[in-house]
C-alpha cells in the first residue's frame, strides 16, 4: 500500500492531523469566539489546509526522506496559508 489518499504517502493523513490538532490548539486563544466549536473549526480547516499543501506538493522533490519530513514541510506549508485567512477573518479584537 503505497499511496492512501489523493496519491500522497502513508505517512500524509497523520502527520496532517496531528498538525491540524496542535495547530489548532496554538490558533484558537487568537479568534474571537475561543471555545470548543472554534477549536474544532479551527482543526477541520488546518486539517484541509494540510492536505491541500501535500496534494499540490505531491510531484515535488526535496533532498531529504520522502516518509516523514516531506508530509510535515508539506503539512505545515498549507496549515500556514490556512492559518492566515483564519486568523485574517477570526481574530479577536484587541479592544474588547
Amino acid at each position: 500500500m503505497d499511496h492512501l489518499l489523493f496519491g500522497v504517502g502513508p505517512w500524509a493523513v497523520p502527520t496532517a492531523a496531528v498538525c491540524a490538532f496542535v495547530g489548532s490548539f496554538i490558533l484558537t486563544p487568537l479568534t474571537k469566539f475561543p471555545g470548543v466549536l472554534t477549536f474544532a473549526l479551527n482543526a477541520i480547516l488546518l486539517f484541509a489546509g494540510a492536505m491541500a499543501g501535500n496534494i499540490l506538493g505531491k510531484g515535488l522533490d526535496f533532498p531529504i526522506t520522502k516518509v516523514f519530513e516531506k508530509p510535515v514541510i508539506l503539512s505545515l506549508a498549507g496549515m500556514t496559508v490556512t492559518g492566515i485567512l483564519l486568523v485574517a477573518v477570526f481574530l479577536r479584537n484587541s479592544r474588547s
